[in-house]
């Protein structure tokens, strides 16, 4: 997990966290942000930005969770008969 800060080009800041995580169906990896846009890059936003980001990623992985059958392979999201 790293933090980055972007200027749009009217001169805002935002703040935006980064993870990385490996796609469980493709086994590629994949990046998940969560920006945020304070006046301050205060500890308790950065905080706050982590926890949203740990939710995102551990929704998209739950998202893509396999089951194995003996004769049939599916994901949750998309279930091949």
């Amino acid at each position: 997990m790293y933090f980055r800060t972007k200027e749009n080009a009217k001169g805002k800041v935002r703040y935006e966290v980064i993870e990385k995580y490996k796609d469980p169906l493709t086994g590629k990896w994949r990046t998940a942000v969560v920006s945020f846009t304070n006046t301050k890059n205060t500890p308790r936003a950065r905080r706050q930005a982590e926890r949203e980001l740990k939710a995102k990623v551990d929704d998209l992985l739950d998202q893509f969770e396999c089951c194995y059958d003996n004769k049939n392979f599916w994901s949750t999201q998309a279930k091949l008969v």
